[in-house]
């Protein structure tokens, strides 16, 4: 997959798929860390497990989903 950009409030993000089911997030060409989908039976929750929030994990995690439909 090719890398693409997602805006929340604003500010534009460019995500680059990793050949894991990850993605790399950077904003202005710094990496903010890497978010990546847990399937639970509740459904999908996305995550990081560097520096980027839960909260902001899901807002991604959303526009990836939109993204890949």
């Amino acid at each position: 997959m090719e890398p693409f950009e997602i805006e929340i409030t604003g500010v534009n993000y460019e995500l680059l798929p990793l050949t894991n089911e990850s993605y790399e997030v950077y904003e202005a060409g710094n990496l903010l860390g890497t978010v990546k989908p847990n399937v639970t039976n509740l459904g999908v929750i996305w995550v990081s497990g560097d520096g980027i929030t839960a909260d902001f994990a899901a807002q991604i995690g959303e526009l990836i989903e939109e993204h890949d439909m």
